[in-house]
């Protein structure tokens, strides 16, 4: 039996090790130094004159956001989420689930958020260190390679984790499996800019689609036709920008990268779309068929 998208990826990336690194990371207490004054008058000696605290990104929104926070339901501290999400055995766990890495990764996402929502006390100090730029870059790494994003709410004061383009995963679910790994990988932020490998990808899609070209010309030939006019003319199957080759495309030649990832990006696009034409010929096949049972009846 195939596996799925979800199970692929999991097999090539260790979540459990992944959630660790962010716990890790928001209870880091350097993460955050508030100075408070003293007192409530300006001195010479106003610089020196605080109290320094350290905290970590949950510490720093249980002291002050999480309370005036809208969508903490009725909790009433990071702790008492954390346990009502049963946050703490999804860490302890050697092979969380896609859900529970969602979950987890939801809830660090929302600290991110309270974060910024915090009101300091008068005349307070904020310092944070790089740590919260790890806690970001970190939990993009695994959203971007679930293909999903954080998508903030602010009348909601929430942010919940979704796909970033269900067509990926639409198509990932109905390909060969090394072929669905490709598809959700062009689609990595770590290949933004990165030409040569778009390229190989795109070529390798386009080779299995060339052995249904007659079928998806039958349902959608313009669409068939863009692809591999694509395909042949901006320097994927052939060396479209070397003068003096016989494919050479003096328009193709002259693109600058950006542009030509523009429409690497575009034919991509396509190329899911293409995907999901040929499932629905199948689809198509298999309710002609139910059809035919109620003719016999």
């Amino acid at each position: 039996m195939r596996k799925t998208i979800f199970e692929q990826l999991k097999e090539s990336m260790s979540f459990s090790s992944e959630i660790k690194r962010l716990e890790t990371l928001i209870h880091d207490e350097d993460s955050i130094e508030i100075r408070t004054p003293k007192h409530s008058y300006t001195t010479a000696l106003d610089e020196f004159d605080f109290y320094t605290n350290h905290y970590s990104l949950e510490k720093f929104c249980d002291t002050y956001s999480f309370k005036n926070w809208k969508a903490r339901g009725t909790c009433i501290s990071c702790a008492d989420m954390r346990n009502t999400l049963q946050l703490n055995k999804i860490v302890r766990s050697d092979n969380p689930s896609i859900e529970d890495t969602i979950n987890y990764c939801e809830y660090v996402t929302n600290l991110l958020g309270l974060h910024d929502m915090a009101e300091l006390p008068p005349r307070a100090k904020y310092y944070d260190t790089q740590t919260i730029t790890a806690v970001e870059s970190n939990l993009i790494s695994i959203l971007d390679w679930l293909n999903l994003e954080a998508v903030y709410f602010e009348d909601e004061e929430m942010t919940l984790i979704t796909e970033k383009n269900a067509a990926v995963t639409a198509v990932a679910e109905i390909v060969d499996e090394s072929l669905a790994y490709q598809i959700v990988m062009y689609n990595h932020y770590t290949l933004k800019g990165d030409i040569a490998k778009k390229k190989g990808i795109l070529v390798h899609l386009g080779n299995e689609l060339e052995a249904s070209k007659k079928s998806l010309s039958s349902t959608n030939s313009q669409l068939n036709a863009n692809i591999f006019f694509m395909l042949n003319n901006l320097n994927l199957r052939h060396n479209n920008v070397s003068i003096g080759d016989k494919n050479y495309k003096e328009y193709t030649g002259k693109m600058t990268e950006e542009n030509l990832e523009n429409w690497y990006d575009e034919l991509y696009q396509m190329m899911l779309l293409a995907f999901l034409e040929l499932d629905q010929i199948e689809r198509n096949d298999r309710i002609g068929e139910l059809k035919s049972h109620y003719r016999q009846c």
